[in-house]
């Protein structure tokens, strides 16, 4: 009896803890400062010591994915062409620390844990981003009156939201129990996607919301299913060229942004010209900003207007893939497409084979951060949850893949052996 209940109490620290630097790791400013640089320093220890409790399975779910091993490998060793290696050397232990706490998760919890985990971390965050501007005035609202909650930007309030909306509309819908829960925090994170005022947000949002019929689509038969589907594509291919035809008037009148997407577009343009400097393998992690070969972007750009001489280490493309592209060049570029390429495929097909709830997240929540990642930083090799949601979901599709196979394999083997004994 009294192991069961050190085991059992075991079994809530480890979620605990999960819990906790999953929290962190949204948003660390929220913390005070002394505050966030002990549980920094601590958060090493802790993902380690998750792992060795898992050890062996940890390193068969780390091999399910030979792409993000190469992109962990490049990540690694990019201090060797850095032009900043001091600072690569920093950033890259946390940068490897995200991808291997993503491994874990994988490791440790199915999708249908993952969400669960994910949607009380959410809740929590959305409630805090809530309560704590009104509570106590300045904090968290721009002078403008943009709400911007415990995060240090108003996108990563509106990203963090839109997948948490996702996760409690999923749960409301799918849920017969306690789903006003659900339903009071999804209203709660709706409303914080709008107080943030990102119109890149409200973007995403919509397209997330669109892609909810496609899920009843999926369950219907083969012949029907085909149908939907081909319906679905075709209205999309419409209503993609109707917003190309017209995309000065959606940007100017209706989302309020100019043809430059508020100056991103001449960020990006100077982004690329030096990028195609040092093509192959880039500038090394975090080498870009702070280096010689910024001053260009951080001078001519609207960066000079918002940050100091001494934080200019701290701007960013505002785009993920450049990022990537800057900092592990074409090459990095190039394994992350493929990653992504083959983790959405896989989607696919578990979606298609068994189109129940936790798949559909999965495809949903990847398409999420494929259009954030056009305009924003923090989807891909960062420092940030939304990061580690990725590697895990990649890792997980993966390890079903694997499971797919074996079961057929055995299958296969088994309806061979029982024809070979008659």
């Amino acid at each position: 009896m009294k192991n069961q209940s050190f085991l059992g109490l075991a079994i809530y620290l480890e979620i605990f803890l999960t819990g906790l630097l999953l929290f962190y790791f949204v948003s660390p400013s929220f913390f005070p400062y002394a505050l966030a640089k002990l549980f920094d320093v601590f958060s090493y220890l802790i993902v380690a010591l998750l792992i060795l409790l898992h050890w062996k399975k940890f390193i068969y779910v780390a091999t399910t994915d030979i792409t993000i091993l190469l992109l962990l490998g490049m990540i690694a060793t990019s201090g060797l062409w850095s032009v900043l290696p001091d600072i690569t050397s920093i950033t890259t232990k946390a940068m490897l620390r995200t991808i291997l706490f993503g491994m874990y998760l994988a490791t440790r919890y199915s999708i249908k844990e993952q969400m669960r985990l994910l949607a009380w971390v959410f809740g929590i965050v959305a409630i805090l981003s809530l309560i704590l501007p009104l509570v106590l005035p300045g904090f968290g609202v721009y002078s403008n009156g943009t709400w911007r909650g415990i995060f240090p930007y108003k996108n990563y309030l509106a990203i963090h939201m839109i997948l948490a909306a996702m996760l409690f509309l999923l749960a409301a819908l799918d849920s017969r129990r306690l789903n006003w829960i659900a339903w009071v925090e999804f209203a709660i994170a709706t409303t914080l996607i709008f107080l943030s005022q990102g119109k890149g947000g409200y973007v995403i949002f919509v397209a997330s919301l669109c892609l909810l019929p496609l899920h009843k689509f999926v369950k219907q038969n083969y012949k029907l299913r085909s149908v939907l589907l081909t319906g679905a594509l075709i209205i999309s291919c419409v209503v993609a060229f109707l917003i190309l035809i017209n995309e000065k008037t959606i940007l100017v009148n209706i989302l309020g942004k100019d043809t430059t997407f508020n100056g991103r577009v001449p960020i990006w343009t100077l982004c690329i010209e030096q990028a195609l400097k040092r093509p192959w393998f880039g500038y090394g992690i975090s080498g870009f900003w702070g280096s010689n070969e910024s001053i260009v972007i951080l001078r001519t750009t609207w960066a000079k207007n918002s940050l100091s001489i001494d934080n200019f280490q701290l701007f960013n493309s505002h785009n993920s893939y450049i990022e990537v592209l800057l900092q592990l060049g074409f090459v990095g570029l190039f394994i992350y497409i493929i990653n992504f390429l083959s983790t959405l495929s896989r989607i696919i097909f578990l979606w298609m084979s068994n189109p129940i709830t936790e798949n559909f997240w999965m495809f949903q929540t990847i398409i999420i951060m494929f259009l954030f990642n056009f305009t924003d930083n923090g989807g891909i090799i960062s420092r940030g949850t939304i990061w580690i949601v990725y590697i895990s979901i990649a890792l997980s599709s993966a390890i079903s893949i694997r499971r797919i196979r074996r079961s057929r394999h055995l299958k296969s083997f088994i309806s061979h052996d029982l024809l070979g004994s008659t």
